[in-house]
């Protein structure tokens, strides 16, 4: 998401909880600081020494929901989340207001170096559970795997179903009985880590919260089939991760052909 985040030359200070919706959205636009590549659609740009806005036209405040409730959930000592303080809606475009991450957004061979940490990383999340099935703030679940047409998932059941109908395959249904719904990420992968060593310690940040909701952990080791970048690096650290049971494996399978026929098949 960020192409480099190490410090820059912006030490102004700037108030941005008094400050105004229109006085945000004008440092933005005025910000030579921009830390996203140049060819992402949504952009990231710093406003002051310690404070960044993401922005553009796939930016919701669904990801802002998320984004809090990971920085109020998950442990810093495992993995930091910056915080984020407010959602700004002007027209097509949202501006999410967080913290600025120390450090630098790895490639895929550094990324790798701290797979140990990942893993611990990923336990961590999916030792937090949920109750109902979609986005972490009950919103409806966005990001590559799902269709635009997805609904608001009314429990684990309903999920079942949904899935099952779109696996297209008679007598054949998929199952979540003994997985439970815990935290996911769903785009885990290098261009959304921060890696800062300081003083001998190593902290990873980790960034955009947008596809993030609570589901079976499977739905952490499949969306590289729907990111092709993201294949070489999951099939690498994947050996490092905790091992899906034979069923988990089966049913990320049936839950990957479900959602692959969203992609070719229209459904009502």
């Amino acid at each position: 998401m960020w192409t480099s985040l190490s410090k820059t030359t912006m030490s102004l200070f700037f108030d941005h909880i008094r400050a105004t919706d229109t006085e945000i959205i004008s440092r933005c636009h005025a910000s030579g600081d921009l830390l996203s590549d140049s060819s992402c659609s949504n952009k990231v740009v710093k406003i002051s020494s310690n404070i960044v806005v993401k922005y553009g036209n796939f930016v919701k405040e669904g990801e802002f929901f998320n984004q809090q409730i990971a920085f109020q959930l998950l442990d810093p000592n495992i993995v930091r989340v910056p915080a984020p303080y407010r959602f700004i809606q002007d027209g097509p475009i949202g501006y999410l207001v967080m913290d600025f991450a120390e450090g630098e957004v790895p490639c895929t061979k550094q990324a790798l170096a701290v797979a140990p940490r990942l893993r611990q990383i990923l336990s961590h999340m999916h030792n937090i559970r949920g109750e109902t099935p979609g986005a972490l703030s009950g919103g409806v679940v966005e990001g590559a795997l799902w269709p635009n047409n997805v609904p608001i998932f009314k429990d684990r059941r309903n999920l079942e179903d949904w899935l099952t109908r779109r696996l297209k395959r008679p007598g054949s249904r998929i199952s979540f009985e003994d997985q439970p719904l815990v935290m996911c990420h769903m785009d885990f992968s290098p261009r959304n880590l921060v890696i800062c060593n300081s003083n001998k310690t190593v902290t990873v940040t980790l960034l955009d919260w947008s596809s993030a909701g609570y589901f079976p952990r499977i739905f952490d080791y499949i969306p590289y089939k729907f990111s092709p970048l993201d294949t070489g690096f999951f099939l690498n650290l994947e050996p490092h991760l905790a091992s899906l049971s034979p069923q988990e494996k089966q049913t990320a399978k049936d839950v990957v052909q479900a959602l692959e026929n969203c992609q070719v098949f229209f459904f009502s």
